[in-house]
C-alpha cells in the first residue's frame, strides 16, 4: 500500500463562473468560490500478483482519497450541494489515478523493473505470489 499526503498550503481549486449564469458577474469570477483542501490523502493499494512473464506485476487497482473542505464542510450545512461537489472531487481523483495504473503498459513495466531484483535473489520463473498481514510469499523455480 502507498500512501501520498498532499501539501495544505494555498488553494487548489479555483471557481471559475460559467459565462450567462444570472449570477455570473462580467469579467469577474467572484461568484463562484475557490476551495482549500486540506489533510489530503491517497491511499493506493496494489496487490502482488505473477505476471505472464513469469515476473512480480500488480493485480487490481484500489484507491480511496480522504481530504477536509473547510468551505464545502461549512456549507454542507445549508445545502446537499457542497457534499455532492465534494463527492465528485474524490471521484475524479480516485479515478484518475485507478486509470492510470490499471493498464498492461504500468504491470509490464513493473514486472520488468522487478525482473533484475529477483534474478539477483535467484528467483527464476514466478509462479505464485501470496500476500499476507505481514509477508509475501512467492511461488517459483530457481534461476539456472
Amino acid at each position: 500500500m502507498f500512501y501520498l499526503f498532499l501539501e495544505d498550503s494555498g488553494t487548489e481549486f479555483m471557481g471559475i463562473c460559467a459565462g450567462g449564469h444570472v449570477l455570473c458577474l462580467p469579467g469577474r469570477d467572484k461568484s463562484a468560490p475557490d476551495i482549500e483542501m486540506n489533510n489530503a490523502k491517497i491511499e493506493i493499494l496494489l496487490r502482488p500478483v505473477s505476471s505472464l512473464n513469469y515476473s512480480i506485476t500488480f493485480g487490481e487497482v484500489n484507491v480511496r482519497m480522504t481530504a477536509d473542505f473547510p468551505l464545502l464542510d461549512f456549507g454542507a450545512k445549508i445545502s446537499p450541494a457542497p457534499a455532492i461537489i465534494k463527492e465528485s472531487i474524490r471521484n475524479a481523483f480516485e479515478s484518475a489515478i485507478r486509470q492510470s495504473l490499471n493498464t498492461d503498459y504500468m504491470r509490464k513495466r513493473i514486472a520488468g523493473e522487478l525482473r533484475p531484483t529477483l534474478d539477483r535473489q535467484g528467483i527464476g520463473q514466478v509462479k505464485s505470489v501470496q500476500l499476507s498481514r505481514d509477508s509475501l510469499s512467492v511461488g517459483h523455480f530457481p534461476t539456472r
